[in-house]
């Protein structure tokens, strides 16, 4: 008879270990599903992040070249400005020779 007490101990300590374990288990698939959302989650949010700075960099590429095109437009308007001040200053100083000259002929 004691050895039927001892068995049914026994009997009733594996059915608690298993009990734990199947607990263990199921909170092992938790984590793992848990794990696995929050990396889904990690990984939406990542991807949202990288599709909202693609307009920035876009927004950024465009801002510089239009920067750049407008230091181009101001240096080929200040060129000309020069040209046309140098050749203004050229035709004042032939202009200032021929009446010269037309006084020295007359």
């Amino acid at each position: 008879m004691t050895e039927d007490i001892q068995g049914a101990k026994m009997d009733r300590i594996l059915q608690e270990i298993s009990a734990v374990n199947r607990k263990l288990e199921g909170m092992d698939n938790a984590m793992v599903a848990l794990t696995a959302e929050t990396t889904s989650m990690r990984l939406d949010i990542a991807g949202f992040q990288s599709q909202m700075s693609v307009p920035d960099q876009r927004v950024a590429t465009v801002e510089t070249q239009n920067t750049v095109e407008s230091a181009e437009q101001f240096q080929l308007q200040e060129t000309a400005d020069l040209k046309h001040t140098f050749l203004l200053g050229v035709s004042n100083l032939l202009r200032h020779q021929v009446e010269v000259l037309c006084h020295r002929e007359a």
